[in-house]
């Protein structure tokens, strides 16, 4: 079975994501611009792996690290997060032989 994502269970996962964000460069969440590049953000590879890693810890979630590159944006992460998260799902399943 395919665990589902959608908008209203990840908004808490993307209001943690930006108050980390926030957290991590010392500004108010309110400060963060959604829709600029995590580069224009000024985060590195370093502070990816920790955001991803916090995603994993605080909420059980695997998010590998590449997707913010491959989606670098806050915006463009979550909007592209549930289809991520599903394709994921069924590697996985596929991988331990039982049908997503």
């Amino acid at each position: 079975m395919t665990d589902t994502w959608d908008a209203d269970r990840l908004l808490p996962l993307r209001d943690w994501s930006v108050k980390s964000i926030a957290s991590s460069l010392k500004l108010e969440p309110s400060d963060i611009d959604t829709a600029a590049s995590f580069d224009d953000l000024g985060l590195d590879s370093i502070e990816i792996a920790v955001l991803a890693s916090g995603l994993e810890r605080d909420f059980g979630l695997s998010v590998d690290p590449y997707w913010f590159y491959d989606h670098p944006s806050i915006d463009a992460l979550f909007s592209a997060l549930p289809g991520l998260l599903a394709e994921a799902s069924e590697d996985r399943a596929s991988t331990n032989g039982v049908e997503a």
